[in-house]
């Protein structure tokens, strides 16, 4: 239903012959609420002098859209400090304040990058197309001359709202997309592409700032047999519980990824070569500890000291537990009751006179973890050391 706002001024004579002046002010909003999804908890600021000015579009605001909150503020230093520290999405704005105005309020918001793709309309009474061209130069997203029309008002704020939902919907989707390319599906952790292209980075600020950088490269033992004798859905669980081992230790700053396969990389900036070999002897000790038991008709993982990894119990067929067949298709030897997991490690480190980039320091790293799995697998190598580090 719609209704009115209605203003009648009549001045003559009365009904008497004398001079008269009769007002009648009926006064209502000219558009019911509406339902709009995309703009529930959504904050505009509304900047002017004006406090008339301010409360007359807050109202029309908050009456013609579902869901707004109003924010305002007298000029355009207050409404910077507002925009700063409050969460908003959008700004109708007046030119002509005191403290600051309507122009340099757009040049103090475009100082700020983070401000950038929060939407300004501009209100002027001035109808040259020249201002209006100024304004959008300025940053305006838009510019209404003033009086403002309720209807025109709104149609702008939708349209410039609905802009600023899809804005941020994009923006989430892409961190999505680049989460996922950054990710290793299995582990949850980095995967080899962004790990290379973290190490390139790190190591020009290594070299510039003359600090040092370590790599470790983790290879599990025995992989192969494991998803031989328990199939490739307990291999899968190992090497996750192997991923969040290695990333449980990291400090800030530093990166554990899937390599490859079996095979991890984890990246210490600021660390000396000491430092990483004491970080791989903690990860081999925990490593070690970890267990992948067949008890009972179940089947789980345990680290000593951390949580228990527990799948959902599996049936087992009513055969001779000679020779136990679980009921989703892996074969486990009835001899077999505990598996062991550990792990080599071979460690090299920034700066060295033989590492120039990021292939010779994966190179120094890979080299070191080849001689720990030749000298008996479970043991922590160090570029350039004779033997496995204590």
């Amino acid at each position: 239903m719609r209704t009115w706002r209605i203003s009648l001024t009549y001045s003559g004579k009365d009904a008497e012959g004398g001079d008269g002046a009769y007002s009648f002010d009926f006064h209502r909003r000219i558009f019911p609420r509406r339902i709009e999804p995309g703009f529930v908890t959504q904050t505009i600021l509304i900047v002017d002098d004006s406090e008339e000015a301010r409360e007359h579009i807050s109202g029309i605001l908050t009456e013609g859209l579902a869901g707004i909150r109003t924010l305002t503020a007298p000029n355009g230093l207050d409404a910077f400090m507002l925009l700063v520290s409050r969460q908003v999405d959008l700004v109708l704005c007046d030119v002509v304040m005191p403290v600051l105005d309507g122009f340099k309020f757009l040049a103090l918001k475009a100082t700020r990058p983070d401000l950038s793709d929060v939407p300004v309309i501009i209100l002027t009474v001035v109808e040259e197309v020249s201002q209006k061209v100024k304004a959008l130069e300025a940053g305006a997203a838009d510019c209404l001359t003033k009086p403002v029309h309720a209807s025109e008002l709104l149609a702008r704020v939708r349209v410039h709202l609905k802009a600023r939902s899809f804005q941020q919907e994009l923006r989430r989707k892409n961190a999505e997309l680049e989460l996922l390319s950054n990710t290793d599906a299995l582990t949850r952790i980095a995967n080899r592409r962004h790990f290379l292209a973290i190490a390139e980075v790190e190591l020009l600020r290594a070299a510039e700032e003359r600090v040092p950088l370590s790599v470790v490269m983790v290879d599990i033992d025995h992989f192969k047999k494991i998803n031989d004798d328990y199939g490739h859905l307990i291999g899968d669980q190992v090497l996750g519980r192997v991923a969040d081992t290695l990333q449980g230790d990291l400090r800030h700053g530093e990166i554990a990824a899937r390599y490859g396969g079996e095979e991890f990389a984890v990246l210490l900036p600021n660390t000396e070569l000491s430092g990483a070999a004491a970080f791989a002897q903690r990860c081999r000790t925990r490593l070690e500890a970890l267990r992948m038991d067949v008890a009972g008709r179940a089947l789980s993982i345990r680290v000593q000291g951390g949580p228990s990894l527990q799948p959902a119990p599996v049936s087992v067929r009513n055969r001779s537990l000679l020779e136990p067949e679980i009921s989703w298709g892996i074969q486990i030897p009835a001899q077999v009751n505990e598996l062991r997991v550990t792990a080599s490690f071979g460690v090299a480190g920034f700066p060295s006179p033989k590492i120039h980039t990021v292939d010779d320091l994966l190179r120094c790293a890979d080299r070191a973890l080849y001689r720990a799995k030749a000298s008996g697998r479970d043991c922590v190598y160090l570029d350039g050391q004779a033997g496995a580090a204590s």
